[in-house]
């Protein structure tokens, strides 16, 4: 109430006209809203800069509208054991050892999706009791917080909200259809 009293101030208070009249003047200055320049939490690529919208202060001068309502606490891992990670995807019952290394190679590049100028996909398909599940939950904490992770209850409208604007890597367990 202060800061609309100190802004549009009258002898009764303030003036909800005069107040609404700015705000609508401040949007036409602004211009029409664009909900394909919106962009949230993730690694996003604008012109020849890599934009990291994770929380932190972002440059003035973007072209894009970053939101990051919720911030992502991501800390420096200098002592990451990259081929310690590679050996145990390895042991997983894969048909095709090529696989695995696929895998690792979309877990290396999965948190950088708005950078890139396609998404990879990949999909753990394979009969029960494989450890398909048990390789998701490995992925899922491996990339938590900067992961969307669902079940096979999750519909995708469910999943489009949760993503929302970000561009945060999607995982899916039980990914299947009755046809």
């Amino acid at each position: 109430m202060e800061f609309w009293a100190d802004q549009f101030q009258t002898e009764k208070g303030y003036s909800s006209i005069l107040a609404g009249s700015a705000l609508i003047e401040g949007c036409r200055t602004k211009g029409p809203f664009d909900p394909t320049n919106v962009r949230g939490r993730g690694l996003w690529k604008e012109g020849d800069r890599i934009i990291t919208n994770l929380g932190d202060d972002l440059p003035e001068d973007l072209q894009c509208h970053y939101l990051c309502f919720s911030p992502v606490p991501v800390e420096a891992c200098e002592d990451f054991e990259a081929a310690r990670l590679q050996e145990l995807i390895q042991r997983f019952n894969f048909g095709d050892p090529g696989n695995a290394v696929m895998l690792f190679g979309w877990l290396s590049i999965s948190r950088t999706g708005g950078v890139l100028d396609w998404r990879p996909h990949g999909f753990l398909y394979g009969p029960p009791n494989t450890g398909k599940t048990t390789l998701h939950n490995l992925i899922a904490a491996l990339l938590t917080p900067m992961v969307v992770a669902a079940d096979g209850q999750c519909t995708e409208a469910g999943i489009r909200q949760r993503q929302g604007p970000d561009a945060l890597p999607v995982l899916l367990d039980e990914f299947e259809t009755d046809t």
